[in-house]
């Protein structure tokens, strides 16, 4: 028996083997079964191997002793057994897990019981291997980032070149279209060009040389448009490995954002007295530029970051907070407020999301002050204006009224003196009372259009439905003295009815044809034209479209063939006082078209008037029919 040897130098020898060794004597039943296996020897490489993993001493059994672990022993039991009943030797690998590891392991029967033997084989490495590599690869292909490895090419100085490709993922050759086949072996210079000018290759170099991670973003040209990929480069080896990951998309929306932030901080900095304030749901400042009121505490620096209660007074936290509030639950506010002395326009209104989610408010303040001031003195002084228009109003009116006694009175004393005492005056005499008398005809015309003008800028009628035709005729019937002393013809289209005052409207045809026949030429009876069209206010130029609140209007043209007048002179005739022929030649106080202007303007219209120098003149009138 071995166990009997252990003195000899057989055990010695076994116990220098590089092998386990142990022998089991087989336990037999009264009709010579073998039920079990009992440890009667073992040597000292599986006494090492054992030590602190599992209990070996001599005189243990198979599996009376290993109660717990019977399902493990049951098959090595049975294994015995058959050695011990065939008697042929069984070799086969196992892998230990106690001693986590694969054996080769050798069975043979001596006398009765068996000879086993046990090595620790390379597979137990090469399989973990595998296995690392097999889970690493695993684990590089699910991936959902790119993943390429390099293995630097440096020429006889050690300066690198080049980067050969060693491996690929999947997410790699799904982004790069490209299998890894095709790829691997091949140099960065050979299949990616682009990154030696985009600086990429030198940064690679950097990673390398450096053993420090890095990481970029890289936009490339593809001919499809822009990718854009997120780069980190690892030192491995002599080489580099590059992970990526395309981010094209939310490149493109970060910059859409970028460029929308810019934007909306551009045009919120750039418009003149214009203060935004931007919070979110906590009351909290996100967006602050400088044009905001000077109310907030001079100790806080930036607003960006702190709350409305931290940076403004206590009085007024309270109130632009309720005002925020009100914003953040949706509803929109438009205001004048003054603030700090300054006069502000604002608005605060909700800032939603893409589905609809009130996620800020934003507070907008225009500084009116300067508009506001100037609106005040604008009013101030258009009230005083009107206050001066009234006395001036009166004052032209009471005057002219009161001026025509007097003059009266001159003509009538100069009829005395010329009737009565014409003989006695003499020829000098006689003409000083005429030219008297004509001034003061003159003058009591001028008085007299001075009172009609005063009292057609402040009349105040009521518009009701006039008939211009019967405006027409009885102007006619006034002028027919004149009329007929020049021979004149008057051609008239039938005209409209239109919303207006009689006696203004009077005045204005009374003047116009009033001009045409004193400005007729010399042996040529007058002939005056009127013509009507009735035109929508889209079809007016003459108008502004402010001003177009009709929807029909009567375009009325007066023309005549008199003396006409220098075109350039077509807005100057309308002025108060203004001549374009001296006294002698044609009478007149100068008023009679300003008049006509006035009562246009009283009427909502236009008047346009146009002539050729000796041919005539044309007058546009255009008045809303209602």
């Amino acid at each position: 028996m071995v166990s009997e040897q252990q003195g000899l130098p057989l055990a010695q020898m076994l116990d220098l083997l590089p092998d386990s060794v142990v022998y089991y004597q087989a336990i037999r039943s009264s009709d010579k079964e073998i039920v079990d296996f009992q440890l009667v020897y073992f040597n000292q490489q599986l006494a090492a191997m054992a030590a602190g993993r599992y209990e070996v001493s001599l005189g243990l059994r198979l599996l009376g002793d290993n109660k717990i672990h019977e399902a493990e022993i049951r098959p090595l039991f049975e294994q015995y057994k058959d050695v011990m009943a065939g008697g042929k030797l069984l070799e086969y690998d196992y892998f230990d897990p106690n001693l986590q590891g694969y054996f080769s392991l050798r069975i043979n029967k001596l006398n009765d019981g068996v000879l086993v033997s046990s090595r620790l084989i390379d597979k137990t490495a090469s399989l973990q291997i595998e296995q690392q590599a097999t889970l690493l690869r695993n684990v590089l292909n699910g991936s959902i980032n790119g993943i390429m490895a390099y293995r630097s090419i440096r020429n006889e100085a050690g300066k690198i070149v080049d980067f050969e490709l060693q491996s690929a993922n999947k997410a790699a050759e799904e982004m790069l279209g490209q299998q890894a086949g095709d790829i691997v072996g091949r140099t960065l210079r050979e299949l990616y060009p682009e990154e030696i000018e985009m600086g990429l290759f030198d940064w690679y170099c950097q990673v390398v040389e450096s053993g420090e991670l890095k990481r970029t973003q890289a936009r490339y040209h593809e001919p499809f448009g822009v990718r854009w990929l997120d780069l980190s480069a690892n030192p491995l080896d002599d080489g580099v490995v590059v992970t990526f990951l395309d981010i094209t998309s939310s490149r493109g929306a970060q910059e859409q954002i970028d460029n929308q932030a810019n934007l909306f901080r551009t045009m919120s900095q750039s418009v003149p007295d214009l203060g935004v304030l931007v919070c979110d749901r906590d009351y909290r400042i996100l967006f602050a530029n400088g044009d905001l009121p000077d109310i907030f505490l001079p100790e806080i620096g930036h607003l960006i970051g702190h709350t409305l209660e931290e940076t403004l007074p206590a009085e007024m936290a309270g109130y632009v907070r309720q005002n925020f509030s009100d914003a953040l639950a949706g509803r929109s506010r438009y205001m004048n407020e003054e603030i700090a002395d300054q006069y502000y326009e604002v608005f605060v209104g909700p800032v939603n999301d893409s589905e609809d989610r009130t996620v800020m408010a934003v507070a907008t303040l225009r500084n009116i002050t300067a508009v506001k001031r100037a609106h005040q003195q604008l009013e101030a002084s258009v009230n005083e204006l009107k206050r001066s228009n009234q006395n001036l109003e009166q004052f032209a009116y009471v005057a002219s009224h009161d001026l025509q006694e007097p003059l009266r009175k001159i003509q009538s004393f100069g009829d005395v003196l010329r009737d009565r005492y014409e003989e006695a005056l003499g020829d000098q005499g006689a003409d000083l009372i005429r030219r008297m008398q004509s001034a003061a005809g003159r003058m009591s015309v001028l008085i007299r259009d001075l009172l009609m003008y005063s009292r057609i800028a402040s009349y105040k009628e009521a518009f009701g439905q006039t008939d211009l035709n019967q405006v027409l005729t009885e102007v006619t019937d006034d002028l027919e003295a004149i009329i007929t002393d020049k021979k004149a013809v008057i051609k008239a289209d039938p005209l409209p009815i239109i919303q207006g005052s009689a006696l203004q409207l009077r005045q204005l045809f009374q003047n116009l044809l009033s001009n045409s026949l004193k400005f007729n030429r010399a042996n040529v009876p007058p002939v005056i034209e009127i013509r009507t069209q009735i035109r929508s206010g889209s079809g007016l130029v003459s108008l502004p479209d402010s001003d177009k609140k009709a929807n029909a209007y009567a375009a009325i043209t007066v023309s005549d063939n008199g003396i006409g007048f220098d075109p350039a002179q077509a807005e100057r005739i309308f002025h108060v006082f203004q001549r374009l022929h001296g006294r002698s030649e044609y009478n007149g106080t100068g008023i009679g078209l300003a008049i006509v202007q006035k009562v246009i303007e009283n009427h909502h219209g236009s008047i346009q008037a146009t002539a050729v120098p000796g041919e005539g003149a044309t007058f546009t009138v255009v008045l809303p029919c209602r």
